[in-house]
């Protein structure tokens, strides 16, 4: 294999033979060279043939010859080996530092620090496709064509515009020399404001977004040169002394820092050194400076420390067992102290000033897998969870829910996998643990097996959002139950975030569009069912708009049916009565790149009106009309409309 990734040694030849065509070479040289060239052809002809009448039906994945994804080239290389190939690259690409001339200085910045992401999948599906598979002689075809015509599949890249903006603006900040503005010091306890001023040189950071994007998106290693420009002071002196003024309020008092129950009082000489200001166009903006206050909160940082402890798992093919969930650690956040402790003091700058205590926080540490099975499959941490409330269910009902929860329980999803509900529910009879319940069919809901089993469903729904991954099929229920308009906590939320499934339709499903696999545990405890999943978070975030009930509908007229089971002026309620209408939610999915994905879920619900068996001689309604007197309490009632 040569440093470009090529397999065989019929690829060198084609970059020989390329090269061969751009010198000059004699009529007689041709056609020494012609004569190798046919001889060699009428030999790969026949290796061609042999090696397509052994390998075809196991090389269904391989990507022909002559194809390079961006400058990777993949010819002849299985789908699982290019993807290699080309994370490979593009890993190294975005940690090795690209270089930024800044004026007469080199400066570097890092693709993965601006949140660059590469198309491998897209980029790999066009390289499948990009030679045409067949016998062996259009296969000896088609490499020929490669050896003149090499195919070069691009690669799309995206970039995050919030982390591009602020690396430039750190490297704005590393490059520039600083304005001297107007500002303020804090020195034993007292604030002076400074009025000397100088101009400064500064990239103009604006500029240098599309300039540094272009680069990226070609996979430069090195950018245009960026000039920088005169800065001027912008600070006016009527802000200037708004904020002395506020600075001074702030240094009134001690500061008390609640440092886990355990009250610190600091002195103004000691925080007031921690106070800073900087330029905010014709304002100051004050900080806290984390370096000088975190020297003093290092004191802290055992107190707040816990170790993170990654996840023990075995794994027998496809499922997990003995699994040990992760657990994140914590460690004192100087950041988000010092945050704190600038609100405590800017709340003593208002009318009204109160003077609460600033709190020590803290960050969550995700742990690092050593282990190579955790390592493996990337089952670092939780990035989805969900309960709902069952209370009231029948024994039966209780059951199947159980039943459903443990077959989903411990199932590996691969990266790119669609999940189906139905597929992993097992076998949905005694055999796979569950019992007859009553589920919805056609106008009745009747005794079958599983009944329940949409409770399961529901709660992998709602987890499944709350991981932020892309939801593939969801039906809601035929009319509206009450299990389903609540939360885990047995409260309220309304219809239209439920999901039904019944074999061999309607399921659930829903695809793993992270990189790593993506472990589903459940557990019922008492009256809840919950469902976690574990994977490796990518910083997406989720966020449900709903749901919103849109309508509502009365459940209608009782519908009666005569039944020769019953003793006359006897009657039997099948069906409760049930409020129909509609319902919305909205599903966002906010991927780390800026981009989104929306789906809609709007649920429609039918009215069910209460049916009832009457004995053959039960005086009914006028405004009634009946059934089959044949009917009994298993069999399904046609809608009935007074």
């Amino acid at each position: 294999m040569n440093k470009n990734g090529y397999t065989g040694g019929s690829i060198s030849h084609i970059l020989t033979m390329k090269t061969l065509l751009h010198k000059k070479i004699s009529p007689k040289q041709w056609y020494l060279i012609g004569g190798g060239i046919l001889g060699i052809c009428l030999v790969a002809s026949t290796l061609t043939a042999v090696a397509f009448t052994i390998d075809t039906s196991s090389q269904t994945d391989t990507i022909g010859p002559g194809v390079l994804i961006y400058d990777i080239d993949v010819s002849n290389a299985t789908m699982a080996r290019a993807r290699e190939l080309v994370t490979a690259r593009t890993i190294a690409y975005a940690q090795s530092p690209i270089v930024v001339p800044i004026d007469e200085r080199v400066f570097t910045l890092k693709p993965a620090d601006t949140g660059i992401m590469f198309d491998i999948t897209g980029a790999l599906e066009a390289a499948y496709l990009a030679r045409p598979k067949g016998d062996a002689f259009s296969n000896f075809q088609t490499q020929i064509t490669a050896f003149m015509t090499p195919v070069t599949i691009p690669l799309a890249i995206t970039i995050n515009d919030t982390q591009l903006a602020a690396s430039i603006s750190h490297l704005a900040n590393d490059s520039q020399d600083p304005i001297k503005d107007l500002r303020i010091t804090v020195e034993k306890g007292k604030a002076t404001l400074h009025t000397d001023t100088t101009s400064g040189k500064k990239i103009d950071e604006g500029a240098a977004i599309p300039i540094i994007r272009t680069a990226l998106l070609e996979m430069k290693t090195e950018t245009p040169r960026l000039s920088r420009v005169a800065t001027q002071p912008t600070v006016s002196r009527l802000e200037a002394d708004k904020t002395l003024h506020i600075v001074e309020q702030m240094l009134a008092r001690p500061l008390e820092l609640d440092a886990n129950k355990k009250i610190q009082v600091i002195d103004p000489t000691l925080f007031g050194s921690w106070i800073t200001t900087s330029p905010n166009k014709e304002r100051l903006t004050i900080a806290i400076d984390t370096n000088k206050a975190g020297e003093y909160l290092a004191r802290f940082e055992k107190e707040f420390a816990r170790a993170p402890l990654e996840a023990k798992m075995q794994v027998e093919g496809t499922t997990v067992k003995n699994f040990t969930p992760p657990q994140n650690g914590t460690a004192l956040s100087k950041e988000k102290t010092a945050t704190s402790i600038l609100q405590a003091l800017i709340s003593r700058t208002e009318k009204t000033p109160t003077f609460p205590r600033a709190t020590i926080a803290v960050d969550s540490v995700k742990p690092v897998p050593t282990d190579p099975v955790v390592a493996q499959f990337g089952i670092i941490e939780k990035i989805g969870t969900a309960t709902t409330n069952f209370i009231g269910s029948p024994s039966n009902r209780r059951v199947n829910i159980k039943a459903g929860a443990t077959h989903l329980h411990g199932i590996l999803i691969k990266p790119g996998e669609e999940f189906s509900t139905i597929k992993n529910l097992g076998s949905i009879d005694a055999k796979g643990g569950y019992l007859q319940e009553l589920v919805i069919k056609g106008t009745r809901t009747l005794p079958e097996y599983g009944g329940g089993l949409c409770q399961v469903s529901t709660t992998l729904f709602r987890s499944v959002m709350n991981a932020g991954l892309p939801i593939t099929q969801r039906q809601n229920h035929s009319y509206r139950v009450p299990y389903y308009e609540k939360d885990g906590d047995g409260k309220s939320i309304g219809p239209g975030l439920d999901a039904t499934v019944y074999f061999p339709a309607p399921d659930f499903r829903f695809v793993n569009d992270t990189p790593r696999y993506i472990l589903v545990q459940s557990s019922v405890d008492g009256n809840r069912i919950t469902f976690n999943l574990y994977g490796t978070g990518d910083g997406r975030i989720s966020v449900v708009d709903g749901p919103k009930t849109l309508s509502t509908t009365p459940a209608g007229n009782p519908i009666y049916a005569e039944s020769p089971t019953l003793k006359p002026g006897e009657t039997k309620q099948l069906e409760k009565a049930h409020g129909g209408g509609s319902a919305v939610a909205t599903y966002t999915i906010k991927y780390p790149n800026g981009t989104e994905k929306k789906q809609v879920f709007k649920s429609i619900y039918k009215n069910w009106p209460a049916q009832f068996l009457v004995g053959a001689q039960k005086p009914i309604p006028i405004d009634q009309k009946f059934a089959s007197p044949t009917l009994t309490d298993a069999t399904p009632i046609p809608v009935l409309v007074p």
